[in-house]
């Protein structure tokens, strides 16, 4: 990222005039004062830096990523073509200003960067939500892993003290090969983090028994079978019909059309 460059050189200025300045003069005051100022500076001014740099030079998705997210991103075809130019516009700005942490020693695969982040896209949680900013850092396991909050093996995990988002990736890429037959846990974190920011849990009024015999008819599972596959002990219900309006609208409006519409009204 810009800000990161920036903030490279000018450390390095200023590591560079205080090992090189003669220190016994003050005249090497005029030369580490300013340079320490200005590394300060790149710090508290970094979103500002990467804001103003992005302005100017709008990044772009390559033919290839286009065309896998044409490919592997079901919900990108339900979108009119207004939406679909804005979608890729503002997915290629995320990728240049998310931070991204492989926990394997192998170089991070650029589609999984895509698939952490289309979800955020489509739900509005990229960067001009000021809601969202705050989710910047996306960690990718290799496989299922445990952590301090849950301390058994898991596919996802949302902090949302910190802002850091946990994938197996594994998992993951599998929910985009084959989107109908695996859960996708980056449209499911993301849609809890919607429901967490809106405060929409209030806004699902039937209740936890019927909710699910809906969600295991649209999903074509268990209530246990996804519990297993996902590793933790409960799941976000609401979030759950997030992921069914986007992954499954035809379906919701056949069984429940008032959640449907309601959903609809927030989402679109």
């Amino acid at each position: 990222m810009p800000n990161r460059i920036l903030q490279t050189i000018l450390l390095s200025l200023f590591g560079l005039t205080l090992l090189f300045t003669d220190k016994s003069s003050e005249d090497c005051l005029w030369y580490i004062i300013p340079t320490g100022v200005l590394a300060i500076a790149s710090f508290v001014f970094g979103k500002l830096i990467n804001s103003y740099w992005f302005a100017k030079f709008h990044p772009v998705l390559d033919d290839y990523e286009i065309n896998w997210v044409r490919k592997f991103i079901p919900y990108f075809t339900q979108l009119d073509d207004a939406k679909k130019v804005k979608f890729l516009t503002q997915l290629a700005m995320e990728l240049k200003q998310r931070e991204f942490v492989s926990m394997t020693d192998k170089k991070l695969p650029e589609e999984l960067k895509l698939m952490a982040l289309a979800p955020a896209v489509r739900l509005g949680l990229d960067l001009n939500n000021p809601l969202a900013v705050k989710y910047h850092k996306i960690v990718f396991y290799h496989a299922a892993f445990p952590s301090p909050q849950y301390q058994y093996l898991h596919l996802s995990e949302t902090f949302h003290e910190d802002g850091v988002l946990i994938f197996a990736s594994d998992a993951l890429q599998s929910a985009h090969v084959q989107p109908d037959a695996f859960f996708n846990t980056a449209l499911y974190e993301w849609a809890s983090i919607f429901v967490e920011l809106n405060k929409l849990k209030s806004n699902f009024s039937i209740s936890d028994f019927d909710s699910w015999v809906y969600i295991e008819k649209i999903l074509q599972t268990e209530r246990k079978r996804l519990h297993d596959y996902m590793g933790i002990p409960e799941l976000n219900v609401p979030a759950i019909f997030i992921y069914i309006y986007i992954m499954y609208p035809k379906n919701l409006l056949e069984l429940l059309p008032e959640y449907y519409y309601k959903l609809k009204s927030i989402l679109n």
